[in-house]
């Protein structure tokens, strides 16, 4: 079995990530969307290890055709921001009469905290970020995502990334909603509105952004026969040759490739 590590300069690497990195730096400078999807890929419980973040490093100092300017800012920005991932809270709590994740009130809180004017785009993503601590995004998560829109106020570009994530989790909900040929399964609906249900797998989710790069192509998401469009909105959903399924009964949609 291959080490999850490669030693590069006398660091400890990530090897899943030097893969990633490769991968998206091939052709072309790595865009703030690749940037992205390489920093939600090492996330785990909202952290970066060591060798991760080395293996970041690294890819920011070898690709071969450098980094676009978002991305070089991207990851200036996280690789030195200590405290959003150090931010937790109860998987519950009501805020305005509705019931909220903390940990992601918590970090829009801070970012409020911190300028008078509207969020920009580092809050919206550690708002995103907090999302994917665990195995994916619950419909809680996904409703204090709604919250926080009508909550507070962002810029545009803010307020574009997270109101595109609320795009994919709402066709993804709507996709664990409906049954076969379209008709609805009471067992599969009741587990689906459950709180803490999974919307959206914390890797369809990376799939998702990593979709974006290559938007030449419609896209739908699809459960059973029933499909829904791309909403008009916000970032592209998955390019053509991937799409949302919904698996078993009550089953988490997931992203397929091919």
């Amino acid at each position: 079995m291959p080490s999850k590590y490669k030693t590069i300069d006398g660091k400890k690497c990530e090897a899943d990530l030097l893969a990633l990195g490769e991968k998206l730096t091939r052709d072309a400078a790595l865009s703030i969307e690749g940037a992205r999807s390489i920093w939600e890929e090492a996330l785990d419980g909202n952290k970066v290890t060591q060798p991760e973040r080395c293996a970041i490093e690294h890819i920011m100092k070898r690709s071969p055709h450098g980094l676009a300017s978002e991305a070089k800012n991207f990851f200036q920005y996280w690789l030195k921001e200590e405290t959003v991932s150090q931010l937790r809270g109860a998987a519950c709590v009501t805020v305005d009469g509705v019931r909220c994740d903390e940990a992601m009130i918590k970090v829009a809180n801070h970012f409020h905290g911190r300028k008078r004017g509207p969020l920009g785009i580092r809050a919206a993503e550690g708002i995103w970020f907090s999302a994917l601590d665990g195995r994916g995004v619950t419909n809680r998560e996904k409703a204090t995502i709604d919250f926080i829109l009508r909550k507070y106020r962002f810029d545009d570009p803010g307020r574009s990334f997270l109101e595109s994530k609320q795009s994919w989790l709402t066709i993804a909900a709507d996709a664990l909603a409906v049954g076969g040929e379209g008709d609805r399964v009471d067992g599969a609906t009741l587990a689906a509105a459950a709180p803490d249900a999974i919307v959206l797998r914390r890797t369809d989710a990376i799939g998702l952004e990593l979709s974006v790069l290559t938007p030449q192509a419609s896209s739908s998401v699809h459960s059973g026969a029933a499909s829904t469009a791309r909403p008009g909105s916000g970032e592209n959903l998955p390019s053509s040759s991937s799409s949302v399924h919904l698996g078993a009964a009550g089953g988490t949609p997931s992203v397929s490739w091919g």
